[in-house]
Protein backbone atom coordinates (compact mmCIF):
# COMPACT_ATOMS: atom_id res chain seq x y z
CA UNK A 1 0.00 0.00 0.00
CA UNK A 2 1.02 3.59 -0.55
CA UNK A 3 1.95 5.81 2.38
CA UNK A 4 2.73 9.51 2.74
CA UNK A 5 5.28 10.90 5.17
CA UNK A 6 4.09 13.21 7.92
CA UNK A 7 5.94 15.60 10.23
CA UNK A 8 4.82 16.68 13.71
CA UNK A 9 5.77 20.03 15.21
CA UNK A 10 4.91 21.30 18.70
CA UNK A 11 3.22 24.69 18.49
CA UNK A 12 2.89 25.15 22.25
CA UNK A 13 2.47 22.95 25.31
CA UNK A 14 -0.91 21.55 24.30
CA UNK A 15 -1.07 22.03 20.52
CA UNK A 16 0.70 20.19 17.72
CA UNK A 17 0.75 20.58 13.94
CA UNK A 18 0.89 17.59 11.62
CA UNK A 19 1.95 18.36 8.04
CA UNK A 20 2.65 16.36 4.91
CA UNK A 21 5.81 17.31 2.98
CA UNK A 22 4.33 15.87 -0.24
CA UNK A 23 1.29 18.20 0.12
CA UNK A 24 2.81 21.59 1.08
CA UNK A 25 -0.52 23.27 1.95
CA UNK A 26 -1.80 20.38 4.07
CA UNK A 27 -1.70 20.61 7.86
CA UNK A 28 -3.78 19.52 10.83
CA UNK A 29 -3.64 21.25 14.20
CA UNK A 30 -4.78 19.29 17.25
CA UNK A 31 -4.19 18.64 20.93
CA UNK A 32 -2.36 15.33 20.39
CA UNK A 33 -0.48 13.48 17.69
CA UNK A 34 -2.97 10.62 17.80
CA UNK A 35 -5.95 12.93 17.22
CA UNK A 36 -4.11 14.87 14.50
CA UNK A 37 -3.21 11.60 12.78
CA UNK A 38 -6.86 10.46 12.76
CA UNK A 39 -7.97 13.79 11.26
CA UNK A 40 -5.12 13.78 8.76
CA UNK A 41 -5.89 10.25 7.56
CA UNK A 42 -9.49 11.20 6.79
CA UNK A 43 -8.55 14.54 5.23
CA UNK A 44 -5.79 13.03 3.09
CA UNK A 45 -8.17 10.38 1.76
CA UNK A 46 -10.72 13.07 0.91
CA UNK A 47 -8.13 15.30 -0.79
CA UNK A 48 -6.66 12.51 -2.90
CA UNK A 49 -10.09 11.22 -3.90
CA UNK A 50 -11.21 14.73 -4.92
CA UNK A 51 -8.01 15.45 -6.85
CA UNK A 52 -8.40 12.19 -8.78
CA UNK A 53 -12.03 13.04 -9.63
CA UNK A 54 -11.19 16.52 -10.92
CA UNK A 55 -7.99 15.49 -12.67
CA UNK A 56 -5.32 17.25 -10.62
CA UNK A 57 -1.81 15.87 -10.36
CA UNK A 58 -1.55 13.90 -7.10
CA UNK A 59 2.04 13.90 -5.78
CA UNK A 60 3.81 10.58 -5.42
CA UNK A 61 4.85 9.63 -1.88
CA UNK A 62 8.48 10.36 -1.02
CA UNK A 63 8.64 7.99 1.93
CA UNK A 64 9.89 8.68 5.41
CA UNK A 65 9.90 7.36 8.95
CA UNK A 66 6.41 8.46 10.03
CA UNK A 67 3.81 7.65 7.41
CA UNK A 68 0.07 7.69 6.81
CA UNK A 69 -0.96 4.57 4.92
CA UNK A 70 -3.69 4.77 2.33
CA UNK A 71 -6.32 2.06 2.09
CA UNK A 72 -5.70 -0.76 -0.37
CA UNK A 73 -8.58 0.49 -2.54
CA UNK A 74 -7.32 4.08 -2.68
CA UNK A 75 -3.74 2.89 -3.29
CA UNK A 76 -4.98 0.81 -6.24
CA UNK A 77 -7.03 3.70 -7.67
CA UNK A 78 -4.13 6.13 -7.27
CA UNK A 79 -1.68 3.75 -8.97
CA UNK A 80 -4.09 3.33 -11.89
CA UNK A 81 -4.55 7.10 -12.03
CA UNK A 82 -0.80 7.72 -12.26
CA UNK A 83 -0.48 5.11 -15.02
CA UNK A 84 -3.29 6.70 -17.04
CA UNK A 85 -1.74 10.20 -16.95
CA UNK A 86 1.42 11.46 -18.58
CA UNK A 87 3.94 12.26 -15.86
CA UNK A 88 4.15 16.02 -15.64
CA UNK A 89 4.38 18.79 -13.10
CA UNK A 90 1.51 21.21 -13.19
CA UNK A 91 2.55 24.85 -12.96
CA UNK A 92 -0.79 25.80 -11.45
CA UNK A 93 -3.87 23.89 -10.49
CA UNK A 94 -6.19 26.83 -11.00
CA UNK A 95 -7.14 29.77 -8.87
CA UNK A 96 -4.94 30.84 -5.98
CA UNK A 97 -7.13 31.60 -3.00
CA UNK A 98 -6.63 33.38 0.30
CA UNK A 99 -7.21 30.69 2.95
CA UNK A 100 -8.35 33.18 5.59
CA UNK A 101 -11.02 34.55 3.25
CA UNK A 102 -12.04 31.02 2.26
CA UNK A 103 -12.50 30.11 5.93
CA UNK A 104 -14.58 33.25 6.40
CA UNK A 105 -16.78 32.27 3.46
CA UNK A 106 -17.15 28.76 4.82
CA UNK A 107 -18.09 29.97 8.30
CA UNK A 108 -20.24 32.88 7.14
CA UNK A 109 -23.38 30.97 6.35
CA UNK A 110 -25.29 33.95 4.93
CA UNK A 111 -25.09 35.32 1.41
CA UNK A 112 -24.03 38.86 2.35
CA UNK A 113 -20.99 37.73 4.34
CA UNK A 114 -20.09 35.25 1.61
CA UNK A 115 -20.28 37.92 -1.07
CA UNK A 116 -18.24 40.38 1.01
CA UNK A 117 -15.51 37.79 1.56
CA UNK A 118 -15.59 36.73 -2.10
CA UNK A 119 -15.32 40.30 -3.35
CA UNK A 120 -12.40 41.01 -1.02
CA UNK A 121 -10.64 38.04 -2.67
CA UNK A 122 -11.01 39.66 -6.07
CA UNK A 123 -13.86 37.36 -7.16
CA UNK A 124 -16.30 39.08 -9.47
CA UNK A 125 -19.53 37.18 -10.17
CA UNK A 126 -20.73 37.09 -13.76
CA UNK A 127 -23.78 39.26 -14.23
CA UNK A 128 -26.42 37.91 -16.57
Amino acid sequence: MLAYQYVVQDLDEDTIELSLPDFPDFCVVSYSEEAALRYAERALTTVIDAWIRIGLDVPRPTGGERRIELSAELSRRLTQYWRSRPRQELASCGEVIDLAAARLRHRAGDAAAYLTAALSDGFRPALS
